[in-house]
């Protein structure tokens, strides 16, 4: 198999406008405040992107729509790469705050359509979604904003010992958006259900950790609301031998490839771009024996094994 040129992740800068429990970059947002330099993100995104011949870029932070220049950076990034055609794949994950403003909308959402002539999509962090609090008003208005404009979107709903019990109203909600918009429309709108990656470097991570028991109880449900509307769907270090009576196989979508290598950089690493090699993709695919010879395993992502081994969750039962 031919290897694909690494993912490029650039993170303008580490501050965030939300306080998600199981964020693993708060020990560096409290270290790094300041942005990057608009110049230097072009000089590294430059750089990097002809010396690994990038195809696909991931803008994520912190929250990189609060970087300060973050229009003109979007504008550079539409004029050379976006709209030229010059990438596969554009990605910007954010929790669409600041997507409650019309006019902020107004202006991102011609980077998301479509017609962009590449896959270009949001990342929206879905996991907080809760009633009669005011920044989940603005997030729920953000992708209200969004999908009127029929951005192309993956929702990423990230299960959490803090989120478990509300994950069928959040579910409900999306399906709500879908159908709205989307059911018949020619953009793409995707659930992405994830449990938490473990960066041992961030004690946040595993503090985040849903009970095995929870897992078990609930992610059945989720998957089947999903999987009823036939709505693309990912499970991403969840296997899919979690899924108690598993109901249509075809509405999953592979998401990663265990060759995959990233490269990165934000402000903690910023000045030296030379510097900066290829890595392993942090939401590789992982592989264990008794996956081997199950019928769904060239899409299934498994699951870390710090899950079995630190917090008694059931063995693989591969199909």
């Amino acid at each position: 198999m031919e290897k694909r040129p690494p993912v490029l992740f650039f993170y303008p800068t580490f501050n965030c406008n939300e306080h998600c429990s199981f964020c693993f970059f708060k020990n560096k947002a409290s270290r790094y405040k300041n942005h990057i330099p608009f110049d230097k993100i072009k000089t590294n995104i430059n750089y990097l992107t002809k010396k690994f011949s990038i195809r696909s870029i991931v803008m994520a932070g912190g929250e990189p729509t609060i970087y300060k220049d973050f229009i003109p950076l979007m504008d550079y990034l539409g004029k050379k790469y976006i709209f030229k055609s010059r990438l596969d794949n554009f990605y910007l994950a954010t929790n669409v705050i600041k997507c409650a403003d019309k006019k902020f909308t107004d202006y991102l959402y011609k980077f998301f359509i479509p017609s962009c002539n590449i896959l270009s999509q949001l990342d929206i962090a879905t996991t907080t979604l809760e009633e009669n609090k005011a920044m989940s008003k603005l997030k729920k208005n953000g992708i209200l904003n969004l999908s009127e404009r029929l951005v192309n979107i993956n929702n990423i709903l990230i299960l959490t010992k803090d989120n478990i019990l509300k994950t069928p109203q959040i579910i409900k909600f999306l399906i709500n958006i879908y159908r709205k918009y989307y059911k018949n429309s020619n953009s793409y709108f995707q659930i992405e259900l994830r449990i938490p990656f473990l960066i041992r470097s961030s004690a946040n991570t595993y503090l985040a950790v849903p009970k095995a028991k929870d897992i078990k109880k609930h992610l059945t449900r989720l998957v089947s609301l999903i999987a009823n509307e036939e709505i693309p769907m990912i499970l991403r270090n969840i296997p899919l031998c979690y899924v108690d009576n598993l109901i249509d196989i075809d509405c999953f979508v592979k998401k990663s490839n265990p060759s995959r290598e990233m490269i990165e950089f934000g402000p903690d690493s910023f000045s030296n771009p030379e510097k900066i090699k290829p890595e392993k993709f942090l939401s590789r695919i992982i592989r264990y024996k008794e996956c081997k010879k199950c019928k769904f395993s060239y899409k299934c992502s498994s699951i870390d094994s710090d899950y079995f081994e630190k917090f008694s969750y059931p063995t693989l039962k591969p199909f």
